[in-house]
């Protein structure tokens, strides 16, 4: 069994922290209305999650899947690298199959750039970037 170092550990314990509170947030109702928030994702519609980071494998994502419901990962690797910007990026693509369909996302890159972006069908709804050491970014529609 690999040890994680101390810094890792508690990069993981607070996402794990900031995730819990997001999950509680949303269970109790918390929604905080945009103007000219678009309606979320349904039944039939497709969701396309884009995370991107300055480096190839990152530290952890979570993010809440087709039945609405809370997924999470460590060491997300992310196969698609433009030399132009010196950034990977990977893709999460799936169909709803729930009404009112959560579509948050959080992201922690290893290194010192984060970004996510969302879509539902063809318009994207999300999209935020972060910056510093590992750097955690957080979408939601």
């Amino acid at each position: 069994m690999t040890r994680m170092s101390p810094i890792h550990h508690l990069l993981l314990s607070t996402l794990l922290t900031v995730s819990v509170a997001v999950v509680v947030a949303i269970l109790a109702g918390v929604d905080i209305p945009r103007a000219g928030a678009a309606p979320p994702g349904g039944p039939g519609d497709r969701i396309t999650v884009v995370l991107t980071s300055d480096r190839e494998f990152n530290s952890a994502a979570t993010w809440f899947d087709a039945d609405n419901r809370m997924r999470s990962q460590v060491d997300v690797p992310l196969p698609w690298h433009d030399p132009q910007t010196k950034r990977w990026s990977g893709r999460l693509v799936y169909t709803g199959r729930v009404r009112d369909l959560r579509t948050d996302v959080l992201f922690q890159s290893s290194g010192s750039f984060a970004g996510c972006a969302i879509w539902i069908n063809d318009r994207k709804v999300a999209e935020e970037t972060s910056t510093g050491r590992y750097a955690t970014v957080y979408c939601a529609d």
